[in-house]
């Protein structure tokens, strides 16, 4: 027999993925059987929560009410789930983070060799998607490891570190094109930019091109700038932490000019603190940073 409780977690799976195809999967119930349970919740709510469109399905706004309400339930649910179900010695299980491209594929992956060596059973999951949005539930993910979230209850956000973004050429680029003296110089140089139609903090060139012209390239990735400018491409914006920088193939451009400061932090949802496998990762985060 389903009861109550039982359509409203249908309900949410549905509206969680806005797919009653991708809900069926995971629930292993029939796109029939989860539509039925879905119209009958609709009968007892007394309005339609769902709308049809050509690839899935969009909340009413009585969907969204009542979405509201659930998410907040089973947050609590998994919340005691993880909480009393842990393993009491050691920490295990999944860990899903999410960052941005440019800290998941630089920053943060000099940790987690030692993590995954000293914690062998937790699973790690690291994701460089985060664009400067933060959707419900802080994107379906345990942890963010992103710049300071406003205006948002219910979240514990630990300080960890900060990035200053500064600019590089390479010696071979600055011995042909001369070493820019203050930012008005930068019109006459081959600017590289960084995601300059996006709204992502991490890296966003906007603050030096205001006086200092436009991008002749833009491209996605940090990696990628660093690659750019040690072939003698251009001028690029990188964090002064960035590993690639110990290599000395590149020279900070105009470092008399202040440059912004991007503080990152440790980003989880309250009910989650108490969680092992969420607080071994931040204190080693903190204790590696530390050490370094």
């Amino acid at each position: 027999m389903i009861n109550k409780w039982d359509k409203l977690k249908y309900f949410y799976e549905v509206a969680k993925d806005q797919s009653i195809s991708k809900a069926e999967k995971r629930l292993n119930i029939s796109q029939t059987s989860l539509s039925k349970h879905i119209k009958d919740l609709e009968h007892t709510v007394g309005h339609e929560l769902f709308e049809r469109e050509t690839y899935g399905v969009r909340l009413t706004d009585k969907g969204q009410d009542l979405f509201f309400y659930v998410e907040k339930i089973q947050e609590e649910v998994e919340a005691a789930n993880h909480l009393f179900f842990e393993d009491s010695e050691l920490p295990e299980g999944k860990l899903k983070v999410i960052t941005s491209p440019g800290i998941a594929s630089s920053w943060l992956i000099d940790f987690l060799p030692g993590f995954t060596e000293k914690f062998p059973k937790i699973n790690l999951k690291i994701l460089g998607t985060y664009s400067g949005e933060v959707r419900s539930k802080i994107q379906g993910s345990d942890v963010m490891i992103v710049s300071k979230i406003k205006n948002r209850e219910g979240l514990i956000q630990e300080y960890l570190t900060s990035f200053k973004m500064n600019l590089y050429a390479s010696p071979g680029y600055l011995e042909k094109n001369a070493m820019p003296q203050k930012l008005e110089d930068l019109k006459n140089h081959k600017i590289i930019g960084y995601e300059l139609e996006t709204t992502n903090t991490h890296g966003n060139t906007n603050w030096f091109l205001k006086k200092g012209g436009k991008p002749y390239m833009v491209l996605d990735s940090a990696l990628g700038l660093y690659q750019a400018a040690i072939k003698d491409m251009g001028i690029v914006e990188l964090p002064d932490k960035y590993p690639l920088l110990k290599s000395n193939k590149l020279v900070r451009v105009l470092s008399e000019v202040e440059s912004p400061v991007i503080e990152i932090y440790y980003v989880y949802l309250k009910q989650y603190q108490m969680l092992k496998r969420i607080t071994c990762f931040k204190n080693y985060i903190k204790e590696s940073i530390k050490g370094n």
